[in-house]
């Protein structure tokens, strides 16, 4: 148990710089937007993925409450 808790506040305030400006440096949410707009991009490790999952499922069809359980 930490029995300092003013040393552990000098600490971290030390250890990050204050925060002066009033506003945020730029506004993100076009970067969202933008990101959310694209359009999905598949990598050869996630078709991989699937196809392991869809071959699991049609070797070891009883074991699909495994899958259903962790969505």
């Amino acid at each position: 148990m930490i029995e300092d808790d003013d040393g552990l506040k000098r600490l971290l305030r030390s250890a990050y710089p204050r925060v002066t400006a009033e506003v945020p440096s730029r506004d993100v949410w076009p970067d969202v937007v933008e990101r959310l707009d694209a359009p999905v991009v598949w990598s050869w490790f996630d078709l991989a993925l699937l196809a392991a999952l869809a071959g699991a499922l049609l070797l070891f069809p009883e074991r699909a409450w495994l899958l259903a359980f962790h969505f």
